[in-house]
């Protein structure tokens, strides 16, 4: 009897240790694919580096830009907004430019990113979309941050941003950064 019993711990014990050997191998797995595609993501990113940049519906100041933004989410439900990078602008002008500044793009696979990147614009706009609900709307007060030079572009952060809509004034805080390209300025980060 007391044979059995050693014999059955025996086999228990070494029945574990091979399978935290398997999920260590397993993990050790895991953790290579995901190298493998930052090292791809990083790769297809780098591959849009230029020494210029342009982009589409760019306007004149960052203040254009912000309320043309602002007024398109007010007065449109369409999920594509003109006022803000296209998709295919940031993967080829904002992402080469921002990588290794500390973002999590640094750290997260480009599809990972594109969609967290997606998810919280769509929760910012819609946030938006129910603040700024109204006929007129107008910016009274911007205070911005200190430029943030990124490679060939320029981040410029709203500090503070106090509107009117329909005369009563609203503090938003959704439009985290508009980028300046080659002297055109476009709303380029919004999050809830």
């Amino acid at each position: 009897m007391k044979k059995i019993l050693l014999t059955t711990i025996i086999l228990l014990l070494i029945a574990g240790c091979e399978s935290k050997q398997d999920w260590r191998a397993e993990l050790e797995k895991v953790n290579k694919q995901e190298e493998i595609r930052m090292a791809e993501s990083k790769a297809k990113i780098r591959a849009y580096i230029k020494d210029s940049y342009s982009i589409q519906n760019g306007f004149s100041t960052k203040e254009e830009a912000l309320l043309a933004f602002l007024k398109e989410v007010q007065s449109s439900s369409k999920p594509e907004l003109s006022s803000i990078f296209t998709f295919a602008e940031q993967e080829t002008v904002v992402f080469p430019n921002t990588l290794g500044y500390g973002t999590s793009l640094d750290a997260t696979p480009l599809e990972d990113y594109k969609k967290l990147i997606q998810n919280r614009q769509d929760l910012g706009i819609e946030r938006l979309r129910k603040t700024i609900k109204g006929k007129s709307l107008s910016i009274k007060k911007i205070v911005w941050e200190k430029p943030r030079t990124y490679n060939k572009i320029l981040g410029h952060k709203p500090g503070s941003l106090e509107i009117l809509v329909n005369g009563k004034p609203i503090n938003i805080d959704q439009v985290k950064m508009v980028f300046e390209v080659n002297g055109k300025f476009k709303t380029g980060v919004i999050a809830p």
